[in-house]
């Protein structure tokens, strides 16, 4: 959803951090979604949508932090 915002062309950590904001508040957004079509039906079957909305934004989050938590360790190995 958000791939095109996770780094600029640079690979800058800054556009990372505020696209991790991004994401953050796109997902609090789909929570509130998922919970008022929760609160709406009773019924997970019937927000189907939200839920996938919700995973797709939550996978990506975690894997960018993955990501992110990776090239840190491989930095600090190699300056260490």
């Amino acid at each position: 959803i958000f791939d095109h915002q996770l780094h600029d062309r640079n690979g800058s950590s800054k556009s990372y951090h505020s696209s991790l904001v991004n994401i953050w508040g796109f997902i609090l957004y789909l929570d509130y979604a998922l919970q008022d079509c929760m609160a709406e039906h009773q019924d997970w079957r019937k927000c189907k949508t939200q839920v996938q909305k919700f995973k797709g934004c939550m996978n990506t989050y975690q894997n960018t932090r993955k990501e992110q938590l990776l090239k840190q360790r491989t930095s600090a190995t190699q300056s260490a």
